[in-house]
């Protein structure tokens, strides 16, 4: 069993909090950036009216540092953590576990699957530990993940957050028991994108040179769901939004 720090985030952070549920480890305090409704799942899977479960956005130094007394924990397991622990956040345990949707050290910061997308990246989950680089701490484990050509942005995305969920359920009990080595990242390999990088594949310039597969690739990019984030200019000068949908063929006689 494991004294366990959650910083939990989105469907997978929910996950995540119900394997650590499983497992029975110790879990001294949980933090979350997320609306009221998504801290009362918390609090019904944690079923633990004394565990404290806070809005880090809201909480105050001394509210987070007295669950702390005790001494640190083992594990600091961060889960699509918006904001980089770099204070004394890093301190508050032996050791940590973050989760990247992407085959680091390729695809360090955001987005990591819109870029794989346009420039055929390979895509990838990573279970790693937290130091005070963005996405640059030695590795626990990872997986390379196929990507199809007939999937946009969303569906990837969804994908890849279901493979981290499986590849911490099936290494969760062998990293808390020391039974894997962490190995370095290569910083030849590494490249790093920041928030807003993707914004340059949102324009679709009508006139340019370009090819059905770069075009194809960047509405793919840049579709959410229903939702398209690329665009171009009609003669009026207002921006016209597009998306992507495929179908395959169905070949059964």
């Amino acid at each position: 069993m494991a004294r366990v720090i959650l910083f939990l985030n989105g469907y997978v952070g929910l996950e995540v909090a119900k394997t650590i549920k499983k497992s029975k480890d110790e879990v001294l305090i949980v933090f979350h950036c997320c609306d009221i409704q998504f801290e009362q799942n918390l609090r019904k899977v944690f079923n633990d009216p004394d565990l404290s479960i806070l809005n880090w956005e809201k909480s105050k130094l001394e509210d987070i540092e007295e669950n702390f007394i005790r001494g640190p924990a083992d594990f600091t397991i961060t889960v699509y953590w918006p904001y980089l622990l770099r204070g004394n956040e890093l301190n508050y345990a032996k050791d940590s576990v973050n989760f990247h949707p992407a085959l680091l050290p390729i695809n360090r910061g955001w987005y990591p699957h819109v870029h794989s997308i346009i420039d055929g990246s390979p895509l990838g989950v990573t279970l790693h530990r937290i130091d005070i680089g963005a996405d640059t701490g030695d590795i626990w484990v990872q997986k390379k993940v196929k990507m199809y050509d007939t999937e946009v942005a969303s569906d990837i995305h969804m994908r890849l957050q279901n493979e981290m969920i499986q590849l911490f359920n099936e290494k969760w009990d062998k990293i808390r028991r020391h039974k894997l080595v962490p190995f370095a990242q290569d910083p030849s390999k590494a490249v790093y994108h920041k928030k807003l990088d993707v914004d340059k594949y949102d324009i679709i310039e009508l006139d340019a040179p370009s090819t059905p597969r770069t075009i194809l690739n960047q509405l793919r990019a840049r579709t959410f769901g229903e939702k398209g984030y690329a665009y171009f200019y009609n003669n009026d000068g207002r921006k016209i939004f597009v998306s992507i949908k495929f179908s395959v063929e169905n070949t059964t006689v």
